[in-house]
């Protein structure tokens, strides 16, 4: 069966029947960039195709504690509260991105594939390497639990 969120969250014990539980904690963006470097390195030698399909940014919300705190001081210092949500047809709905939880998500995700593109460049790869990067979210807009819509021109 194919899901958009992790069954058992972001952090193991992951409750997926298709991935062992790493150590109680354990980041699943990281392990899966990890697990994605672990496979480019073992096969540097051969012309290869990795498909890696994080589950984040997507619901649950979560992060750590220290990603929250440092992202939430970070929004309360810019003032961002003050002006965050406007009014849409039923739903009030961010104007700014200033969700911690999303935001220490997005820099999970962002250290995750700075880890596959650490190990392209290390081995080498990265010049003759094609990285697509694609999503099917945005930010999160109406309350904490739905994506913005795309930008109306």
């Amino acid at each position: 069966m194919l899901e958009g969120s992790p069954p058992g969250g972001f952090f193991a014990p992951y409750d997926n029947p298709q991935l062992p539980d790493g150590p109680v904690g354990e980041s699943l963006t990281a392990r899966l960039g990890r697990g994605t470097k672990d496979f480019i390195v073992a096969n540097q030698d051969t012309a290869f195709f990795a498909m890696l399909s994080f589950y984040a940014v997507h619901a649950p919300l979560q992060t750590t504690e220290e990603r929250f705190e440092y992202y939430r001081t970070k929004g309360l210092e810019a003032g961002l509260a003050e002006h965050a949500f406007t009014m849409e047809r039923r739903f009030p709905i961010r104007t700014v991105q200033d969700n911690p939880v999303y935001a220490g998500m997005v820099a999970e995700l962002d250290a995750a594939v700075g880890n596959v593109l650490d190990a392209l460049d290390s081995l080498g790869l990265a010049d003759n390497t094609i990285v697509v990067f694609t999503s099917d979210n945005g930010g999160v807009a109406s309350g904490d639990a739905y994506a913005t819509r795309p930008n109306r021109w």
